[in-house]
């Protein structure tokens, strides 16, 4: 299930340096202890998703992680999902899982 609270990671985890990144975990650990599992991420926030990475650790399993690509036009977000989607997927793939690694196809927009 999908809690209602919420880690945006925008300007809290887009940090560089030991100092800023060793704040940033905490916020990521202190999140998960209150309950709010749900991470929402993107490349466009610059190291967000690698620190968010690190943050998670091993707790990888506790959090449901939304990343998002913002692209002109159709072709520009298989070229941006695709290898988002499947490094995001491979945790997920294999036997044990049930889950295989089909090519993410980007959702059609309203014109």
């Amino acid at each position: 299930m999908v809690p209602v609270v919420g880690l945006g990671t925008w300007r809290t985890l887009d940090v560089t340096g030991r100092p800023a990144e060793t704040r940033a975990h905490a916020v990521v650990e202190t999140a998960l202890d209150v309950g709010a599992s749900f991470m929402d991420t993107s490349p466009m926030y610059g190291r967000s998703e690698t620190v968010l990475a690190a943050g998670l650790g091993r707790r990888r399993p506790e959090a449901f992680v939304a990343t998002k690509v913002w692209t002109h036009d159709d072709q520009m977000a298989v070229t941006r999902l695709r290898p988002v989607a499947l490094r995001a997927c491979r945790p997920l793939s294999g036997p044990q899982s049930g889950g295989d690694r089909e090519t993410p196809r980007p959702a059609r927009r309203s014109p």
